[in-house]
């Protein structure tokens, strides 16, 4: 779920998203051997994040994507400490959905995606980050994911909704590029949940 909406906010703003270090590439400039100076991974803690700052700095900016077919597998006791598991045979519930949601750094988490939204269109208005944030992911039950029709549609999952805010409601005046990623999420957090649901339903037979 994490990976799907990260490549759908970086399908809007490519500087919207954590890249993880290890897989990661930059494309280095022709009159150039390597990264130019002042491209780095810098020092401290979120070294991915520094690098995408000082291509933003270096280069006034910077194109990319987020590819899910290079993601690395990682120790999952060192951020999926708090999501627990899900035994065969065991019913899916609202709990099990809330345990998606705990994975540490993960996109995701209401929490991270209001803070990386926020930064990357300067959102202030705490109320305003609220009201977005409720659009975006609010009603992920299983009662609401269940009465979903099956197959989905094709159209934007909860796009009328957002939309809707934009023109008259609590995003009113909103940048576009906020509209555009609060759509994206939305769709593909109700479809990767949808699917995970279902996988797990299936593996209990």
């Amino acid at each position: 779920m994490d990976l799907a909406v990260r490549k759908a906010m970086a399908e809007v703003e490519p500087g919207l998203v954590y890249y993880p270090e290890p897989s990661t590439f930059v494309k280095v400039p022709e009159r150039y051997e390597g990264r130019e100076p002042g491209v780095s991974f810098g020092s401290g803690a979120e070294e991915g994040q520094q690098l995408m700052d000082s291509l933003s700095r270096e280069r006034g900016g910077f194109t990319g994507g987020f590819d899910p077919s290079f993601a690395i597998s990682t120790d999952m006791s060192r951020i999926g400490q708090n999501v627990g598991g899900h035994s065969t045979g065991a019913a899916v519930t609202d709990d099990t959905i809330r345990q998606l949601f705990a994975l540490a750094q993960t996109h995701a988490r209401p929490q991270e995606w209001s803070k990386r939204v926020g930064k990357a269109y300067g959102i202030t208005d705490a109320a305003f980050s609220r009201n977005l944030e409720r659009l975006v992911f609010a009603g992920l039950t299983m009662d609401n994911l269940s009465g979903l029709p099956n197959p989905l549609p094709t159209s934007p999952i909860g796009a009328k909704s957002i939309e809707n805010e934009a023109k008259k409601g609590t995003l009113k005046r909103a940048d576009p590029g906020v509209i555009a990623t609060a759509k994206a999420s939305r769709d593909v957090l109700v479809r990767s949940l949808v699917a995970a649901i279902h996988a797990l339903q299936a593996r209990n037979g």
